[in-house]
């Protein structure tokens, strides 16, 4: 929220934080992806695992997902193609440390992205933006 003065008095403007939701079965990744996220989003849930994620996810509307690929009980994947089945797409950025041979996502909507682990601190933030547009991101890892 901000205000300034104008001719005609004070405006406030209320600027909606865009909500996500973290799912990394890392805490110390998962903790270092809600610090690097809640000055410019609202995180409204973390959790562990892919079923936690449905859940989270289903329950929290969120605007976007940040979630690591390779998961116990679910991975992303079957997280999000859960999500599509339930009706609750929603804009997906996969972080990983899988090598760019062995990742295969499928490119349809909603918009996903794929940001390696290393490179979350450079890179998270431009891929959130690219899939809240509607577009595809790889990070550099990912594209050569």
């Amino acid at each position: 929220m901000f205000s300034f003065v104008t001719p005609y008095g004070n405006v406030t403007f209320i600027m909606k934080r865009l909500r996500v939701v973290v799912a990394d079965d890392n805490d110390t990744i998962r903790s270092a992806i809600v610090v690097l996220l809640c000055n410019r989003f609202q995180v409204v849930g973390a959790v562990c695992d892919g079923e936690e994620l449905v859940q989270a996810a289903s329950c929290l509307l969120p605007d976007v997902v940040v979630s690591d690929i390779l998961m116990p009980r679910m991975d992303g994947l079957t997280a999000r193609n859960k999500l599509i089945a339930l009706r609750r797409a929603v804009p997906f950025v996969f972080v990983s440390t899988l090598e760019k041979e062995v990742v295969q996502f499928p490119l349809n909507d909603p918009p996903v992205g794929l940001v390696y682990k290393g490179d979350i601190a450079d890179y998270l933030i431009n891929a959130m933006v690219a899939v809240l547009s509607g577009r595809l991101y790889l990070s550099p890892h990912y594209r050569e």
